[in-house]
């Protein structure tokens, strides 16, 4: 559900980040982009890539709220506490990094399919398949890691702690505030913190999964000739290429620190209400289905 929701910005995100000097102009600002992407493919195209994408989200959701669930009963039980508010901010954070470092073996290929699609409009999934094979799948993983381990653990401890301080304010107030309040509010609050945060490592990752990658032999990749691209080929130096620290230095020599805000609106747009979106609806079927009754001071408890 949040994933169809938010992946118009998650597109434009993905474009701005991705585009390089000689796209300067073209992908700015959200507004432009998203105006762009109707222009050159309609409304419909806003969508382009949304089945990798929920394809993705599904397992990702699944593995990451369930994994988390886990390890936080699991450290209430060693700590001797009766919520996730008691256990030391260490280990939230801990099994906050632990659940979204995890997640990434299931989602990096679906990640992949999806910003290659938002990229390449004419470019059917199986068409990437085929071009990629299934190690070029799992292409930027280690970019993924730098991402996603330090967002979970920030977000999650984040969230819990949200929902505690939007219940004393409402209590402050005289009212009560029902679960979906706390879901909602403590989610659209952790996730702009914490997805504004991990920008640079955002920007990063997309890059290293858009770049084409490139034969030294004769310069060409997919087909097409980068004699002309802006970015540093780590295959045509004699030291070992590091993905990363090549498109790092890439990104820093030809557009500057600048590169690393690209699509900060798009990111924070994006992740702040799919966090609402989800954990709302997650812990709205716990209680749907008895796992869990009344309000709760943490996440999934």
């Amino acid at each position: 559900m949040s994933a169809v929701c938010v992946f118009p910005i998650e597109l434009a995100k993905t474009k701005m980040q991705s585009a390089t000097a000689l796209h300067a102009g073209k992908y700015d600002s959200l507004p432009s982009t998203l105006a762009g992407v109707v222009k050159e493919h309609g409304v419909p195209g806003l969508w382009r890539g949304c089945g990798s994408t929920v394809l993705g989200s599904a397992p990702e959701a699944a593995i990451q709220l369930s994994l988390h669930n886990t390890l936080i009963s699991l450290l209430m039980v060693f700590f001797g506490t009766c919520s996730e508010a008691g256990i030391p901010i260490s280990f939230q954070c801990l099994a906050g990094a632990l659940a979204g470092g995890v997640t990434i073996f299931v989602t990096t290929p679906m990640e992949v399919l999806r910003l290659r699609a938002s990229v390449n409009h004419e470019e059917s999934a199986l068409d990437a398949i085929h071009k990629v094979g299934l190690t070029g799948l799992f292409k930027g993983v280690r970019a993924t890691w730098l991402r996603d381990i330090p967002w979970g653990a920030m977000y999650f401890p984040l969230y819990c702690n949200c929902k505690i301080l939007i219940s004393s304010l409402f209590a402050f107030h005289g009212e009560i505030a029902t679960g979906a309040e706390e879901a909602v509010l403590a989610g659209l609050m952790a996730g702009m913190v914490s997805s504004f945060l991990t920008v640079p490592c955002d920007a990063i990752k997309t890059r290293v999964q858009t770049t084409p990658d490139v034969d030294p032999l004769n310069g060409l990749s997919g087909g097409i000739h980068l004699s002309g691209s802006p970015r540093l080929v780590a295959s045509f130096s004699d030291a070992p290429p590091s993905e990363i620290a090549d498109t790092v230095a890439a990104m820093l020599s030809q557009e500057g620190a600048v590169a690393f805000t690209k699509g900060w609106t798009g990111r924070v747009l994006r992740v702040a209400p799919t966090m609402a979106i989800t954990l709302l609806v997650y812990e709205q079927l716990q209680r749907a289905f008895g796992v869990s009754e009344g309000p709760v001071l943490g996440p999934f408890l």
